[in-house]
């Protein structure tokens, strides 16, 4: 007989036979993650929140940095120049005769809005004035103005349809309407084609108003449906801010301040200023306007007075840092001492 007793796996053998054991799906997941199947499905989650994190992070720091801003926070870095007030004026005894009185004035520098941003936002501009019973001056007026009988009328508050009128001579209405560098319309008899008779000189209020209101300042992008964004009044105010921009358009489009108010009433400047993020653009800034003092009536023509500048004066001035629109003194101490009285600006 064979010896069989050194084989493995025999009957009088002492070594096992040789197993082989594979582990499932399952068990191997086991091995990774000790804590199974969910702590796996938990991981893998994280792991897609931050690679997505990441993936959003970086895109919006090489491609999307407009998408970071909220319409409130953008603007523009610009430079204003900031009035100084002029010196007082005093008697020996230290007895006031010639002050500077500080009066708030409001001015708007261009933030690029769009036309519907830039219209929405001179009607809240509107709103806020009239809140503090406080008028904007617009040139508009002097041409073009509702009839004397409803001039006291608030126009927020006026749900009917308007009427208008010119407030000057047809002929002068023409020639303000034919303006280049304002509306640019063309006289009737030189409009020939179909084009130019678009554009020609309005004679009718009526028709006018209608022209600022769909065509030239566009307050009403929708003209073929017949539905309104505003009313007349709220449109007319808006209208007259525009003109007011329109007049100095190329203060405005370069960036300058361009005057909206003077002396508005202290509630009205601090609101503007603690409220800046919704009136991006609207900048407070203070005038000084000079006042004589009831003790100067006995000295006045010592003192003198002040005046803008001349052209001749601002020749010679100007290399001392004098504006082509300051005041001067002209005669008197207004005048001999006008190195001394004058403030120097700031930014």
């Amino acid at each position: 007989m064979s010896d069989q007793k050194g084989l493995p796996g025999s009957p009088g053998s002492s070594f096992l036979p040789a197993l082989t054991f594979r582990k499932t799906e399952g068990e191997r997941t086991a091995t990774l993650f000790p804590g199974g199947r969910r702590f796996a499905l938990l991981t893998s989650l994280i792991a897609a929140i931050l690679l997505l994190i990441l993936f959003r992070t970086g895109s919006l720091q090489l491609f999307g940095k407009n998408d970071v801003f909220i319409p409130e926070t953008v603007g523009q870095m610009s430079e204003i120049t900031l009035e100084a007030p002029r010196g007082d004026i005093v008697d020996r005894n230290g007895i006031p005769l010639a002050v500077s009185d500080a009066l708030d004035r409001v001015e708007l520098v261009s933030t690029r809005m769009t036309n519907e941003q830039l219209n929405r936002f001179l009607l809240d501009l509107a709103i806020l004035f009239d809140e503090y019973h406080c008028d904007f001056n617009s040139p508009l007026l002097k041409w073009f103005d509702l009839p004397l009988e409803f001039r006291d009328e608030n126009l927020l508050r006026t749900e009917a349809s308007l009427r208008f009128v010119f407030r000057q001579p047809l002929e002068d209405i023409s020639y303000w309407q034919t303006d280049k560098d304002l509306f640019n319309l063309i006289d009737r008899d030189k409009a020939v084609t179909e084009r130019q008779k678009r554009r020609m000189v309005r004679e009718d209020p009526e028709e006018f108003f209608y022209f600022l209101l769909d065509d030239y300042f566009q307050i009403e992008p929708d003209r073929v449906s017949g539905s309104r964004l505003y009313t007349d009044g709220e449109a007319f105010l808006i209208m007259q801010l525009r003109y007011l921009l329109l007049e100095n358009n190329w203060l405005f489009a370069s960036g300058q301040p361009v005057l909206i108010a003077e002396a508005v009433p202290e509630g009205l400047a601090a609101r503007l200023i603690e409220q800046n993020y919704k009136y991006p653009g609207v900048v407070v800034t203070k005038h000084y306007k000079r006042r004589y003092t009831e003790n100067s009536r006995y000295v006045g023509h010592a003192l003198g007075y002040m005046g803008r500048i001349s052209s001749s004066e601002y020749s010679l001035l100007q290399a001392a840092g004098y504006g082509s629109s300051d005041m001067i003194g002209k005669t008197g101490v207004e005048q001999a001492a006008e190195r001394c009285l004058r403030g120097e600006a700031g930014t």
